[in-house]
């Protein structure tokens, strides 16, 4: 688990810079309960690192409540505020390619995605490595077309469907993971994949992980190379933000000519 050594100086530059706009008191007190949770996580990280299961990390991240996100489970990206521009977005996709049936892999705890699928009649299919949650979210959402199944998504096999989509969970995977959840949905047959992207972000992108920590992940550079060609974006971001993130679409035939790309690039 690498992410302090990549987080340390980003984190004392946000530290100075509120010290000199609000002065040390104040800083203090709006640091201090960052810091109390960073030692926690850090010490947390350590003993996931020895756990060699990837599905039982995820499930330690989510019996923890890891992120202590107010509203989610699944960690503060997860709230109806930071989902706004993205929940507004996806119907427009829906409609111009079609898509009626939904694999949502992770699902995580179904916290906002059960206000996209109310308003919509797609057939959703929530799957998630962490079977507690997958239980829960059975006992509390399932219906005539909305199901949850527990699934790794590095292993497959994914179930049929119109559309992967896939979000905030590469940047939790190794890279030999995020090729192997890729060789998965081309083996599906599914005919997109909407995922994340943190293209223009600054920092360190796409070093290794051990799957279960956390790295800002930039797929249209190496080693992943895919297609500037994006089918249909949207910004990924509370309104009044401003960030990098996107969520992307591509094709089948896209991802396997960037897998194709990668390859070469492995053996050059």
């Amino acid at each position: 688990m690498n992410r302090l050594k990549h987080d340390l100086i980003p984190n004392l530059q946000r530290l100075a810079r509120l010290i000199r706009r609000e002065g040390p008191v104040s800083a203090w007190r709006k640091g201090w309960p960052y810091l109390k949770w960073r030692v926690t996580g850090e010490i947390r990280l350590r003993k996931l690192a020895r756990t060699g299961s990837v599905e039982d990390r995820f499930t330690k991240i989510y019996q923890w409540n890891f992120w202590q996100a107010k509203e989610s489970a699944s960690g503060p990206g997860s709230g109806l505020l930071d989902t706004e521009t993205l929940r507004q977005g996806l119907p427009a996709m829906f409609d111009k390619f079609g898509i009626r049936t939904m694999l949502d892999a992770p699902c995580g705890d179904f916290h906002w995605m059960k206000l996209v699928v109310a308003k919509s009649t797609l057939v959703y299919i929530g799957a998630d490595i962490v079977r507690p949650m997958i239980e829960k979210n059975t006992a509390q959402y399932a219906d005539d077309r909305t199901s949850f199944v527990h699934l790794d998504i590095t292993k497959g096999p994914l179930p049929k469907a119109d559309l992967w989509f896939c979000r905030d969970c590469f940047f939790h995977l190794s890279i030999a993971d995020i090729f192997r959840a890729l060789n998965c949905f081309v083996e599906s047959g599914i005919p997109y994949l909407m995922t994340s992207s943190l293209t223009g972000s600054a920092g360190p992108k796409n070093h290794d992980i051990l799957s279960g920590d956390f790295r800002q992940v930039d797929l249209f550079a190496a080693p992943f190379l895919f297609s500037p060609d994006v089918l249909f974006r949207i910004d990924d971001f509370a309104p009044g933000e401003v960030s990098t993130r996107e969520m992307c679409l591509w094709s089948r035939d896209q991802i396997i000519a960037a897998l194709a790309r990668s390859k070469m690039l492995a053996s050059a």
